[in-house]
């Protein structure tokens, strides 16, 4: 079964942290009032391709993390990122996957 992950804007993520809907303790962030936890990491969210505007990759509309990127031989800079030939224009933030076999806080013990 897929983990769903989120994306999330270096804006959207110190607008949570100002109303107090997220707080962060290193890699790790927990969303109120849920109690839910997600490890996070940067992520880029893939906008346009702009070198020869076909995405033979199949990236737009994806989000990857650094790691991914390297593994598909890209370089990431400042607003792009470069796969082989292929030019695409990215949106920096985070990538949030929950954390697996955890529960939500104050969910312990309830069915």
């Amino acid at each position: 079964m897929a983990v769903n992950r989120i994306f999330m804007t270096q804006e959207t993520l110190d607008r949570w942290l100002e109303l107090g809907r997220a707080t962060l303790a290193g890699d790790l962030m927990e969303l109120s009032p849920t109690g839910h936890r997600l490890t996070i990491r940067t992520g880029l969210r893939f906008e346009r391709e702009v070198s020869e505007g076909n995405d033979a990759l199949g990236l737009l509309g994806k989000v990857k993390d650094l790691s991914q990127i390297a593994s598909l031989g890209g370089e990431y800079a400042s607003g792009s990122v470069l796969v082989g030939d292929a030019a695409y224009e990215v949106t920096e933030g985070f990538l949030g996957e929950p954390l697996l076999g955890t529960q939500p806080a104050g969910t312990a013990g309830k069915a």
